[in-house]
C-alpha cells in the first residue's frame, strides 16, 4: 500500500543485521499516531510529501513500517540482451575450430590448405554442428534450420574414415 509522509524526525541509529540502521517516527496519511521507519544511513531521509510503499505491522513495541521491496531480478548473466542463436553459432563455430584442428593434426588432408580453405573447412563443420544441435529451430514441417553453408561444402563421414578419423557426428 502507499502512504503519503506527513511528518518525519530521526529517532535514534542502531547496528542490525544489514548494518547501521537509522530509525524515524513517521506520521502517514491516514494512520493514527506514528510508524516506526528503519532505513540505512544512505538511504534519503523521509520527508513531507513522499510516498512510501510497504505495509504497517502492530508489534509489542508499537506499529512498524515495512517499506516494500523491489522485485529481485536474480542475479548473475540473467538476460543481458545476448542471442541465443548467436551465441549458439559461436559456439559451434569454436567446436569446429576444434574438430578441424584434431582432423587435421590426426592426418585428416585439406585438399588446398590455404586459410580460405581452411576457413570454409570450419565454416561446414560449424554449420553440420548448429543445425544438429538438439536445440535446432525447425519449421511447422520439422525441417531442420536453414543455413547459409550446405552441408556439402564439410567433409562426408565416409571421407573422414577413409583418412582414418572416426568422427560419427559429422
Amino acid at each position: 500500500m502507499t502512504y503519503k509522509v506527513i511528518n518525519s524526525m530521526k529517532t535514534g541509529s542502531y547496528t542490525g543485521k544489514f548494518g547501521e540502521m537509522f530509525k524515524y517516527a513517521v506520521q502517514l496519511e491516514g494512520v493514527d499516531g506514528a510508524v516506526e521507519l528503519s532505513q540505512k544511513p544512505d538511504t534519503p531521509e523521509p520527508k513531507a510529501g513522499d510516498d512510501l510503499n510497504g505495509t504497517i505491522e502492530e508489534t509489542q513495541y508499537g506499529k512498524k513500517f515495512k517499506k516494500e521491496q523491489a522485485p529481485y531480478k536474480g542475479g548473475g548473466a540473467g538476460n543481458r540482451g545476448y542471442d541465443s542463436e548467436g551465441m549458439a553459432w559461436g559456439n559451434s563455430l569454436t567446436n569446429a575450430v576444434a574438430v578441424v584442428n584434431a582432423a587435421v593434426m590426426s592426418g585428416y588432408k585439406i585438399v588446398k590448405p590455404t586459410p580460405g580453405a581452411i576457413a570454409e573447412e570450419v565454416l561446414a563443420v560449424a554449420t553440420k554442428l548448429y543445425v544438429g544441435r538438439p536445440a535446432a529451430k525447425t519449421n511447422d514441417a520439422g525441417d531442420p534450420p536453414v543455413s547459409n553453408y550446405t552441408p556439402d561444402q564439410a567433409p562426408t563421414e565416409n571421407e573422414l574414415t577413409a583418412q582414418g578419423l572416426d568422427v560419427p557426428f559429422l
